[in-house]
């Protein structure tokens, strides 16, 4: 199961996204669901970074992806809120289409 975190961190400012596990669908180059995750996070990040020249802090290892975007990068681009949005509305699809592969949770810490 991929386990996918999206943190409102107000103590540090910070959103923070982690992509956890391969979701287990199929053997690996067959499972669509981690490819749609890939594809989705990728393209999120893909575009924080190479379309609109953030710099923001990584981690990528075999089967985990972090990423964190300050709440100042937030509130100054909107650009930024509707990528983020997009991506937590396609995980949301996803995770009811594909329940037992994708756990979901979105969480504010205060």
């Amino acid at each position: 199961m991929t386990k996918i975190s999206i943190i409102d961190n107000h103590v540090s400012k910070k959103l923070q996204i982690s992509l956890e596990g391969h979701s287990g669908y199929a053997d690996a180059g067959e499972d669509i669901v981690c490819s749609a995750i890939s594809v989705l996070s990728q393209a999120i990040f893909n575009g924080i970074t190479e379309v609109l020249k953030y710099d923001i802090s990584y981690k990528v290892q075999d089967g985990y992806f972090y990423f964190e975007i300050p709440d100042s990068m937030l509130k100054q681009d909107s650009r930024v809120k509707a990528l983020l949005d997009t991506f937590v509305l396609n995980l949301k699809d996803l995770e009811i289409q594909y329940k037992d592969y994708i756990k979901l949770c979105i969480e504010e810490v205060h």
